[in-house]
């Protein structure tokens, strides 16, 4: 609430104008201006919530992983960039703050011999228990001859409190996700992570 006065005192109105009915349309005024300054001053705090950048850039960083052949969370242990969102790398939890739309975007580098599947699919909890995004499944078809950096992106409303985890398998062994450093720099400098999980609002 604002700490604006909600009336001006009696001797300040009185000094004003001596007339009952005068004071009190003055009283009702300054009411009517104090309840429109306290509505804006929440409509801005409320504008504040929902301008305030949001974001998560959690990384598997390893010089290579291992992709199991089963439905299995993903658990990035490092957290390269956190703003409002929490993340817990013992279980690969992240819980959104506020009721918003909310960016998500994997990106990985696969090696691999063959033609092998990538799978991967969005799980979320409510407060009811966790449960599979029906339609978040993604299949994606890697190679030997196309090596290299695969992503998915998806946008979506979730309520304040939602909770999030992203299992993630391969339709059959042999499957690596690897750092890469780029080509033309010096090693060490400039890498794409194994693997990258941000989420943004």
């Amino acid at each position: 609430m604002s700490n604006t006065p909600r009336k001006l005192t009696r001797q300040q109105i009185a000094g004003i104008s001596s007339d009952p009915r005068v004071v009190r349309v003055i009283e009702q005024l300054i009411d009517t201006a104090n309840d429109a300054y306290d509505m804006a001053a929440a409509a801005q705090t409320e504008l504040d919530v929902y301008t305030t950048p949001i974001a998560l850039d959690i990384q598997i960083r390893d010089a290579s992983y291992a992709l199991p052949t089963t439905p299995t969370v993903i658990m990035p242990q490092t957290v390269a960039s956190q703003r409002g969102i929490t993340y817990d790398p013992t279980t690969g939890i992240i819980t959104l703050p506020q009721a918003r739309q909310y960016s998500t975007f994997t990106v990985m580098n696969a090696s691999l011999s063959g033609n092998k599947t990538i799978y991967t699919y969005a799980e979320i909890n409510v407060g009811a228990g966790w449960v599979a995004s029906t339609y978040s499944g993604r299949e994606i078809s890697v190679s030997a001859q196309s090596d290299g950096q695969v992503q998915t992106v998806s946008r979506n409303y979730f309520p304040a409190g939602t909770q999030l985890r992203f299992p993630l398998y391969a339709s059959s062994g042999g499957v690596n996700l690897v750092s890469v450093n780029l080509p033309g720099t010096t090693p060490g400098t400039v890498i794409a992570p194994a693997y990258r999980i941000m989420i943004a609002a």
